[in-house]
This record gives structure tokens, sequence and C-alpha cells, in this order.
């Protein structure tokens, strides 16, 4: 919660999905149950931020129209080659926390 995250290679969108999920956890644990199970709509709910980049057009369209159906602000998708990504990003990025898969 409240991280920044960059997915590089995020096609189809499993490893997304469950980010999302983690980012949207603190809002919902004060929350009833039907309230957890809805999709976080607002960026007052969102805790964090998920860049989810695959470099194939095809593959990033449907990890878009599968994340689509999670309603949620916290992701943006993108379409970069990998190894340009920190050009297209800006100089800041390299300053983040990084996690490999």
């Amino acid at each position: 919660p409240g991280m920044a995250v960059l997915d590089m290679c995020a096609s189809p969108g499993s490893k997304a999905q469950q980010i999302l999920e983690m980012l949207a956890a603190p809002a919902r644990i004060a929350n009833t149950d039907a309230a957890a199970r809805a999709p976080v709509r607002s960026l007052d709910e969102a805790r964090g931020l998920l860049v989810a980049n695959d470099a194939d057009v095809k593959r990033c369209q449907l990890l878009a129209s599968r994340a689509a159906r999670l309603h949620s602000p916290s992701l943006v998708v993108t379409s970069h080659d990998a190894r340009l990504f920190p050009e297209a990003v800006g100089e800041g990025a390299a300053a983040a926390p990084l996690l490999f898969d």
C-alpha cells in the first residue's frame, strides 16, 4: 500500500490483479464484507499505483480488457519496450524501489 509498482511484463494480468487487490486492501479492512468485495472506484480508496507494461501490443490489449473489469483508478496500462522504459518515464523513476519477478 502506498507504493508505485512497475510490472514490465504484465500480460495476461494475473500479477496485476493480485497487486491491485493488495493496493486496495487497507481501504477495505474497515468496511463490511459486501463493501470489501466491491471494486475500488475512487482515488480516495486507492492506496498506490500500478503501471502494468507489456511490449507486445496485442498482449497489452488483452491486459487492458481484463483490467477494465477491475474498475481500479490505481492502474495504468502501457505498451513500451522494457529496455527503453526509463526513457519514457523520466529520470525520477530510478530512485523508486524495484521488485523483479
